[in-house]
């Protein structure tokens, strides 16, 4: 490699040095137009349907709750929670409704928060 071609190489990486910096700094303060392409979807307001039929509650869970365990409760005209099952998972359940059910109740089986409450 001769003097002048290494004097050039020098100052090709000493540029590259300090355009690359400057590259990634400028793309990632500039807007990306292609993002406005995609459609984002809105989030379900509740990602589980509940029906009723001849004593049956049938469950169908669109899109899995984000919590690790979904339990279903029916609470009684007594106030007293009666366990139905699961439905964690994205499926269709079908469970027997006691006669005094008065409302349905999800709850995070983790923590116990309450995720859905309606009446029946």
């Amino acid at each position: 490699m001769t003097s002048t071609l290494r004097h050039n190489h020098l100052i090709v990486w000493i540029a590259i040095l300090f355009l690359i910096p400057i590259g990634i700094y400028l793309s990632s303060s500039t807007s990306v137009s292609y993002l406005s392409a995609i459609t984002i979807t809105q989030p379900l307001e509740h990602p589980v349907t509940f029906t009723m039929d001849n004593g049956q509650l049938h469950v169908h869970v669109i899109q899995s709750y984000k919590a690790p365990s979904a339990l279903l409760y029916i609470i009684n005209t007594n106030n007293q929670r009666v366990f139905l099952g699961e439905i964690s998972s994205r499926n269709r359940y079908h469970f027997s409704l006691p006669k005094n059910a008065n409302s349905i109740l999800v709850i995070n089986g983790i923590n116990k928060k309450t995720l859905f409450e309606s009446k029946l």
